[in-house]
This record gives structure tokens, sequence and C-alpha cells, in this order.
């Protein structure tokens, strides 16, 4: 039976859905926090040469709701064509954009590409102030006493007005996009699929801030004992523990999932720590669309995995690039 260490078995996973921890006010929450995105996005775009001549590739600096500068790539066919289909994607905890190489793949097969940084993670600062100092490494916990100020609200703002500047570039078919990201990325591809509703395909990897009071417990690495250390330091008693949970719920994505009715392609190790597989399943029998597909690789941790590139390729060709049926040639 396989089974990832602290967590249930396999058989016990395909069927876990929790209880939604959404409270009553989740969905006009989100209405006001979408009120703070301008109805235009303004963007600092600059071309520049990349060695292979099949591709054009912009650096980007998008001025987000509040100002804050977020850094982009910008990566689209040179093929002659006006408008392409298109992928955005968004990165893990404590990474960046990542480097051009690692989109070319997409841009190869027509597929143009947007990746975006989070704000204080990557080169991007974060213009933000906290109503809570931070003792602990890390940005889970800032200001996580009050949802409205708390460091993940503006980046969710954050992926709402990138999404919205995205959607409003001439090159890009609006038809035809699609968004993908691991961990951290993959829950900012559920915000993105939850609070948009503008994609045709969603890849979330192993995605975290998902059944985030479960990922507490059981998680051994990565963001969330951050969280613990937290309730350790400045919380001894847990007498704030409640208000501290209660403020995650507004942020935990398994509670946007209901949302998402596109095809969508998820995939978990069973060995994974920092996003233990029971947090993923959760999500992903609370999606709302039975075009969905869960991926599971038993010897995989928290890691890229060259098996799962190969499925997104597929994914990608099925839902993105098809044409009744049939794969679009570039």
């Amino acid at each position: 039976m396989l089974r990832f260490v602290g967590d249930f078995p396999l058989e016990e996973l395909r069927a876990y859905k929790p209880a939604l921890t959404a409270q009553e006010d989740f969905d006009s929450f989100w209405a006001e926090m979408n009120a703070c995105i301008p109805d235009r996005i303004h963007a600092d775009i600059t071309w520049f040469p990349y060695p292979l001549t099949q591709v054009k590739v912009a650096d980007v600096s998008i001025h987000s709701w509040d100002g804050t500068p977020l850094r982009a790539w910008i990566i689209i066919p040179n093929d002659g064509q006006e408008t392409f289909p298109a992928l955005l994607h968004f990165h893990g905890y404590t990474g960046s954009r990542g480097h051009v190489s690692e989109f070319l793949k997409w841009a190869l097969q027509g597929i143009a590409v947007i990746s975006f940084e989070v704000r204080g993670q990557g080169f991007s600062p974060d213009y933000a102030r906290y109503p809570n100092g931070n003792r602990i490494p890390g940005w889970m916990t800032l200001g996580i006493e009050v949802k409205e100020q708390y460091y993940y609200a503006n980046v969710y703002r954050d992926v709402m007005a990138c999404v919205d500047w995205a959607f409003q570039l001439d090159f890009i078919n609006s038809k035809k996009v699609g968004v993908f990201g691991e961990s951290q990325g993959g829950a900012l591809t559920l915000v993105a699929a939850g609070l948009r509703n503008k994609f045709c395909l969603a890849m979330p990897d192993f995605p975290f801030m998902s059944h985030i009071s479960r990922g507490i417990k059981v998680a051994t690495g990565g963001p969330y004992p951050e969280l613990l250390h937290f309730i350790k330091f400045q919380d001894p008693k847990m007498e704030r523990y409640e208000k501290v949970m209660t403020t995650l719920s507004y942020f935990d994505v398994m509670n946007l999932c209901p949302k998402i009715t596109i095809p969508t392609l998820m995939s978990i190790g069973l060995e994974d720590i920092i996003t233990p597989p029971s947090t993923v399943f959760a999500a992903y029998n609370h999606l709302g669309n039975k075009e969905i597909e869960l991926q599971v690789y038993p010897e995989y941790g928290h890691e890229p995995n060259p098996y799962n590139e190969e499925e997104r390729i597929k994914y990608v060709a099925k839902y993105l690039l098809h044409t009744d049926g049939e794969v679009k040639s570039t």
C-alpha cells in the first residue's frame, strides 16, 4: 500500500474531500479586493535581442494595483503572426520569473509565454507596509492578523492585475490562454483561474496554500513551518490562533476550487513534504469540472518532474492548440 510518511494512504487520498473553510463573506471579501484593481495596468516593456531568432523576448516591469513594479518576461514566437495562444506562468516560493530558456519549448510551438514575478521575491520589490513585523524568515506571517493587509492579499491582487494586463495585450488570443505554475505558482494558478474566469486551461503542479490547516500539521519542510514558528514565538498560549486560521481561510485555494470549471491538470509526488499529498488532493477533489486530471508520482517529492512535463505538453496540445480535435500546426 503506497503511503506518504505522515499522510494518508493513496486509497484514502483519492477520496479525500475535506469541508471547505470559506467564511460567509468569502465572496464579498474578494469582490472588495477586486475593486482595488485599476481598469488599466501600466507596464514598461523593453524588447531586446535574443540568440534564437525564432522568438522575441521582452523584459517587463508591471506597475501593479498599488504601484509595486513586478518583473516579468514576455516570450513570443517570431513567425510573422499577429496573435498567439498564450500561457501565463507563476513561480514557486522564493523563486523568480526564471530564465527565458525555461519557456522556449512553448514559444517554439507557437505559444506566447508571460512569466510573472511575485512581489518581494526574485528581483521584484514590495511597496506594501504590514501591520505586524516579521520575526520569522519568509513571507507567510506578514500582516497575518489583518486579512486585508496580509501579504497574500497583496499577492492575489497582483495576480488579478497581471492577468487583466495580459489579456489586454494585442498579440494575445484571449480565447486561448492557459495558466500554470508549481508550488506557490500552482496556488497562484488556481487563484488566477478562480478569480478570473478567462482561461481555457490550468496546470497547477503540487499547489501550495491548499487546505492550509492540514498543511500546517503535516508539512515538515517549506513555508508551512513558518506559521508554526510564528505561533511558537508570538502566540505561545495560542490566544490568537483561531484569528490567524480565519485569516488564512480567505487565502486557502481549496476554497476557490469549486469556482474553477476549466480543464485542469494537476500533479503531486507522494514523497512531497512541502505540499503534502492530502493538501493537493483536497484541492483537486473540490474542482468544479469533470475534465480534470491528477498525475500521481509515488517516488517523487517537491521537485521538477520530466514525466509530468510530457503530460503538460499533451494537455496543452489538447486544450490550447487543438482545432476540431486536431492539434494545430504552428
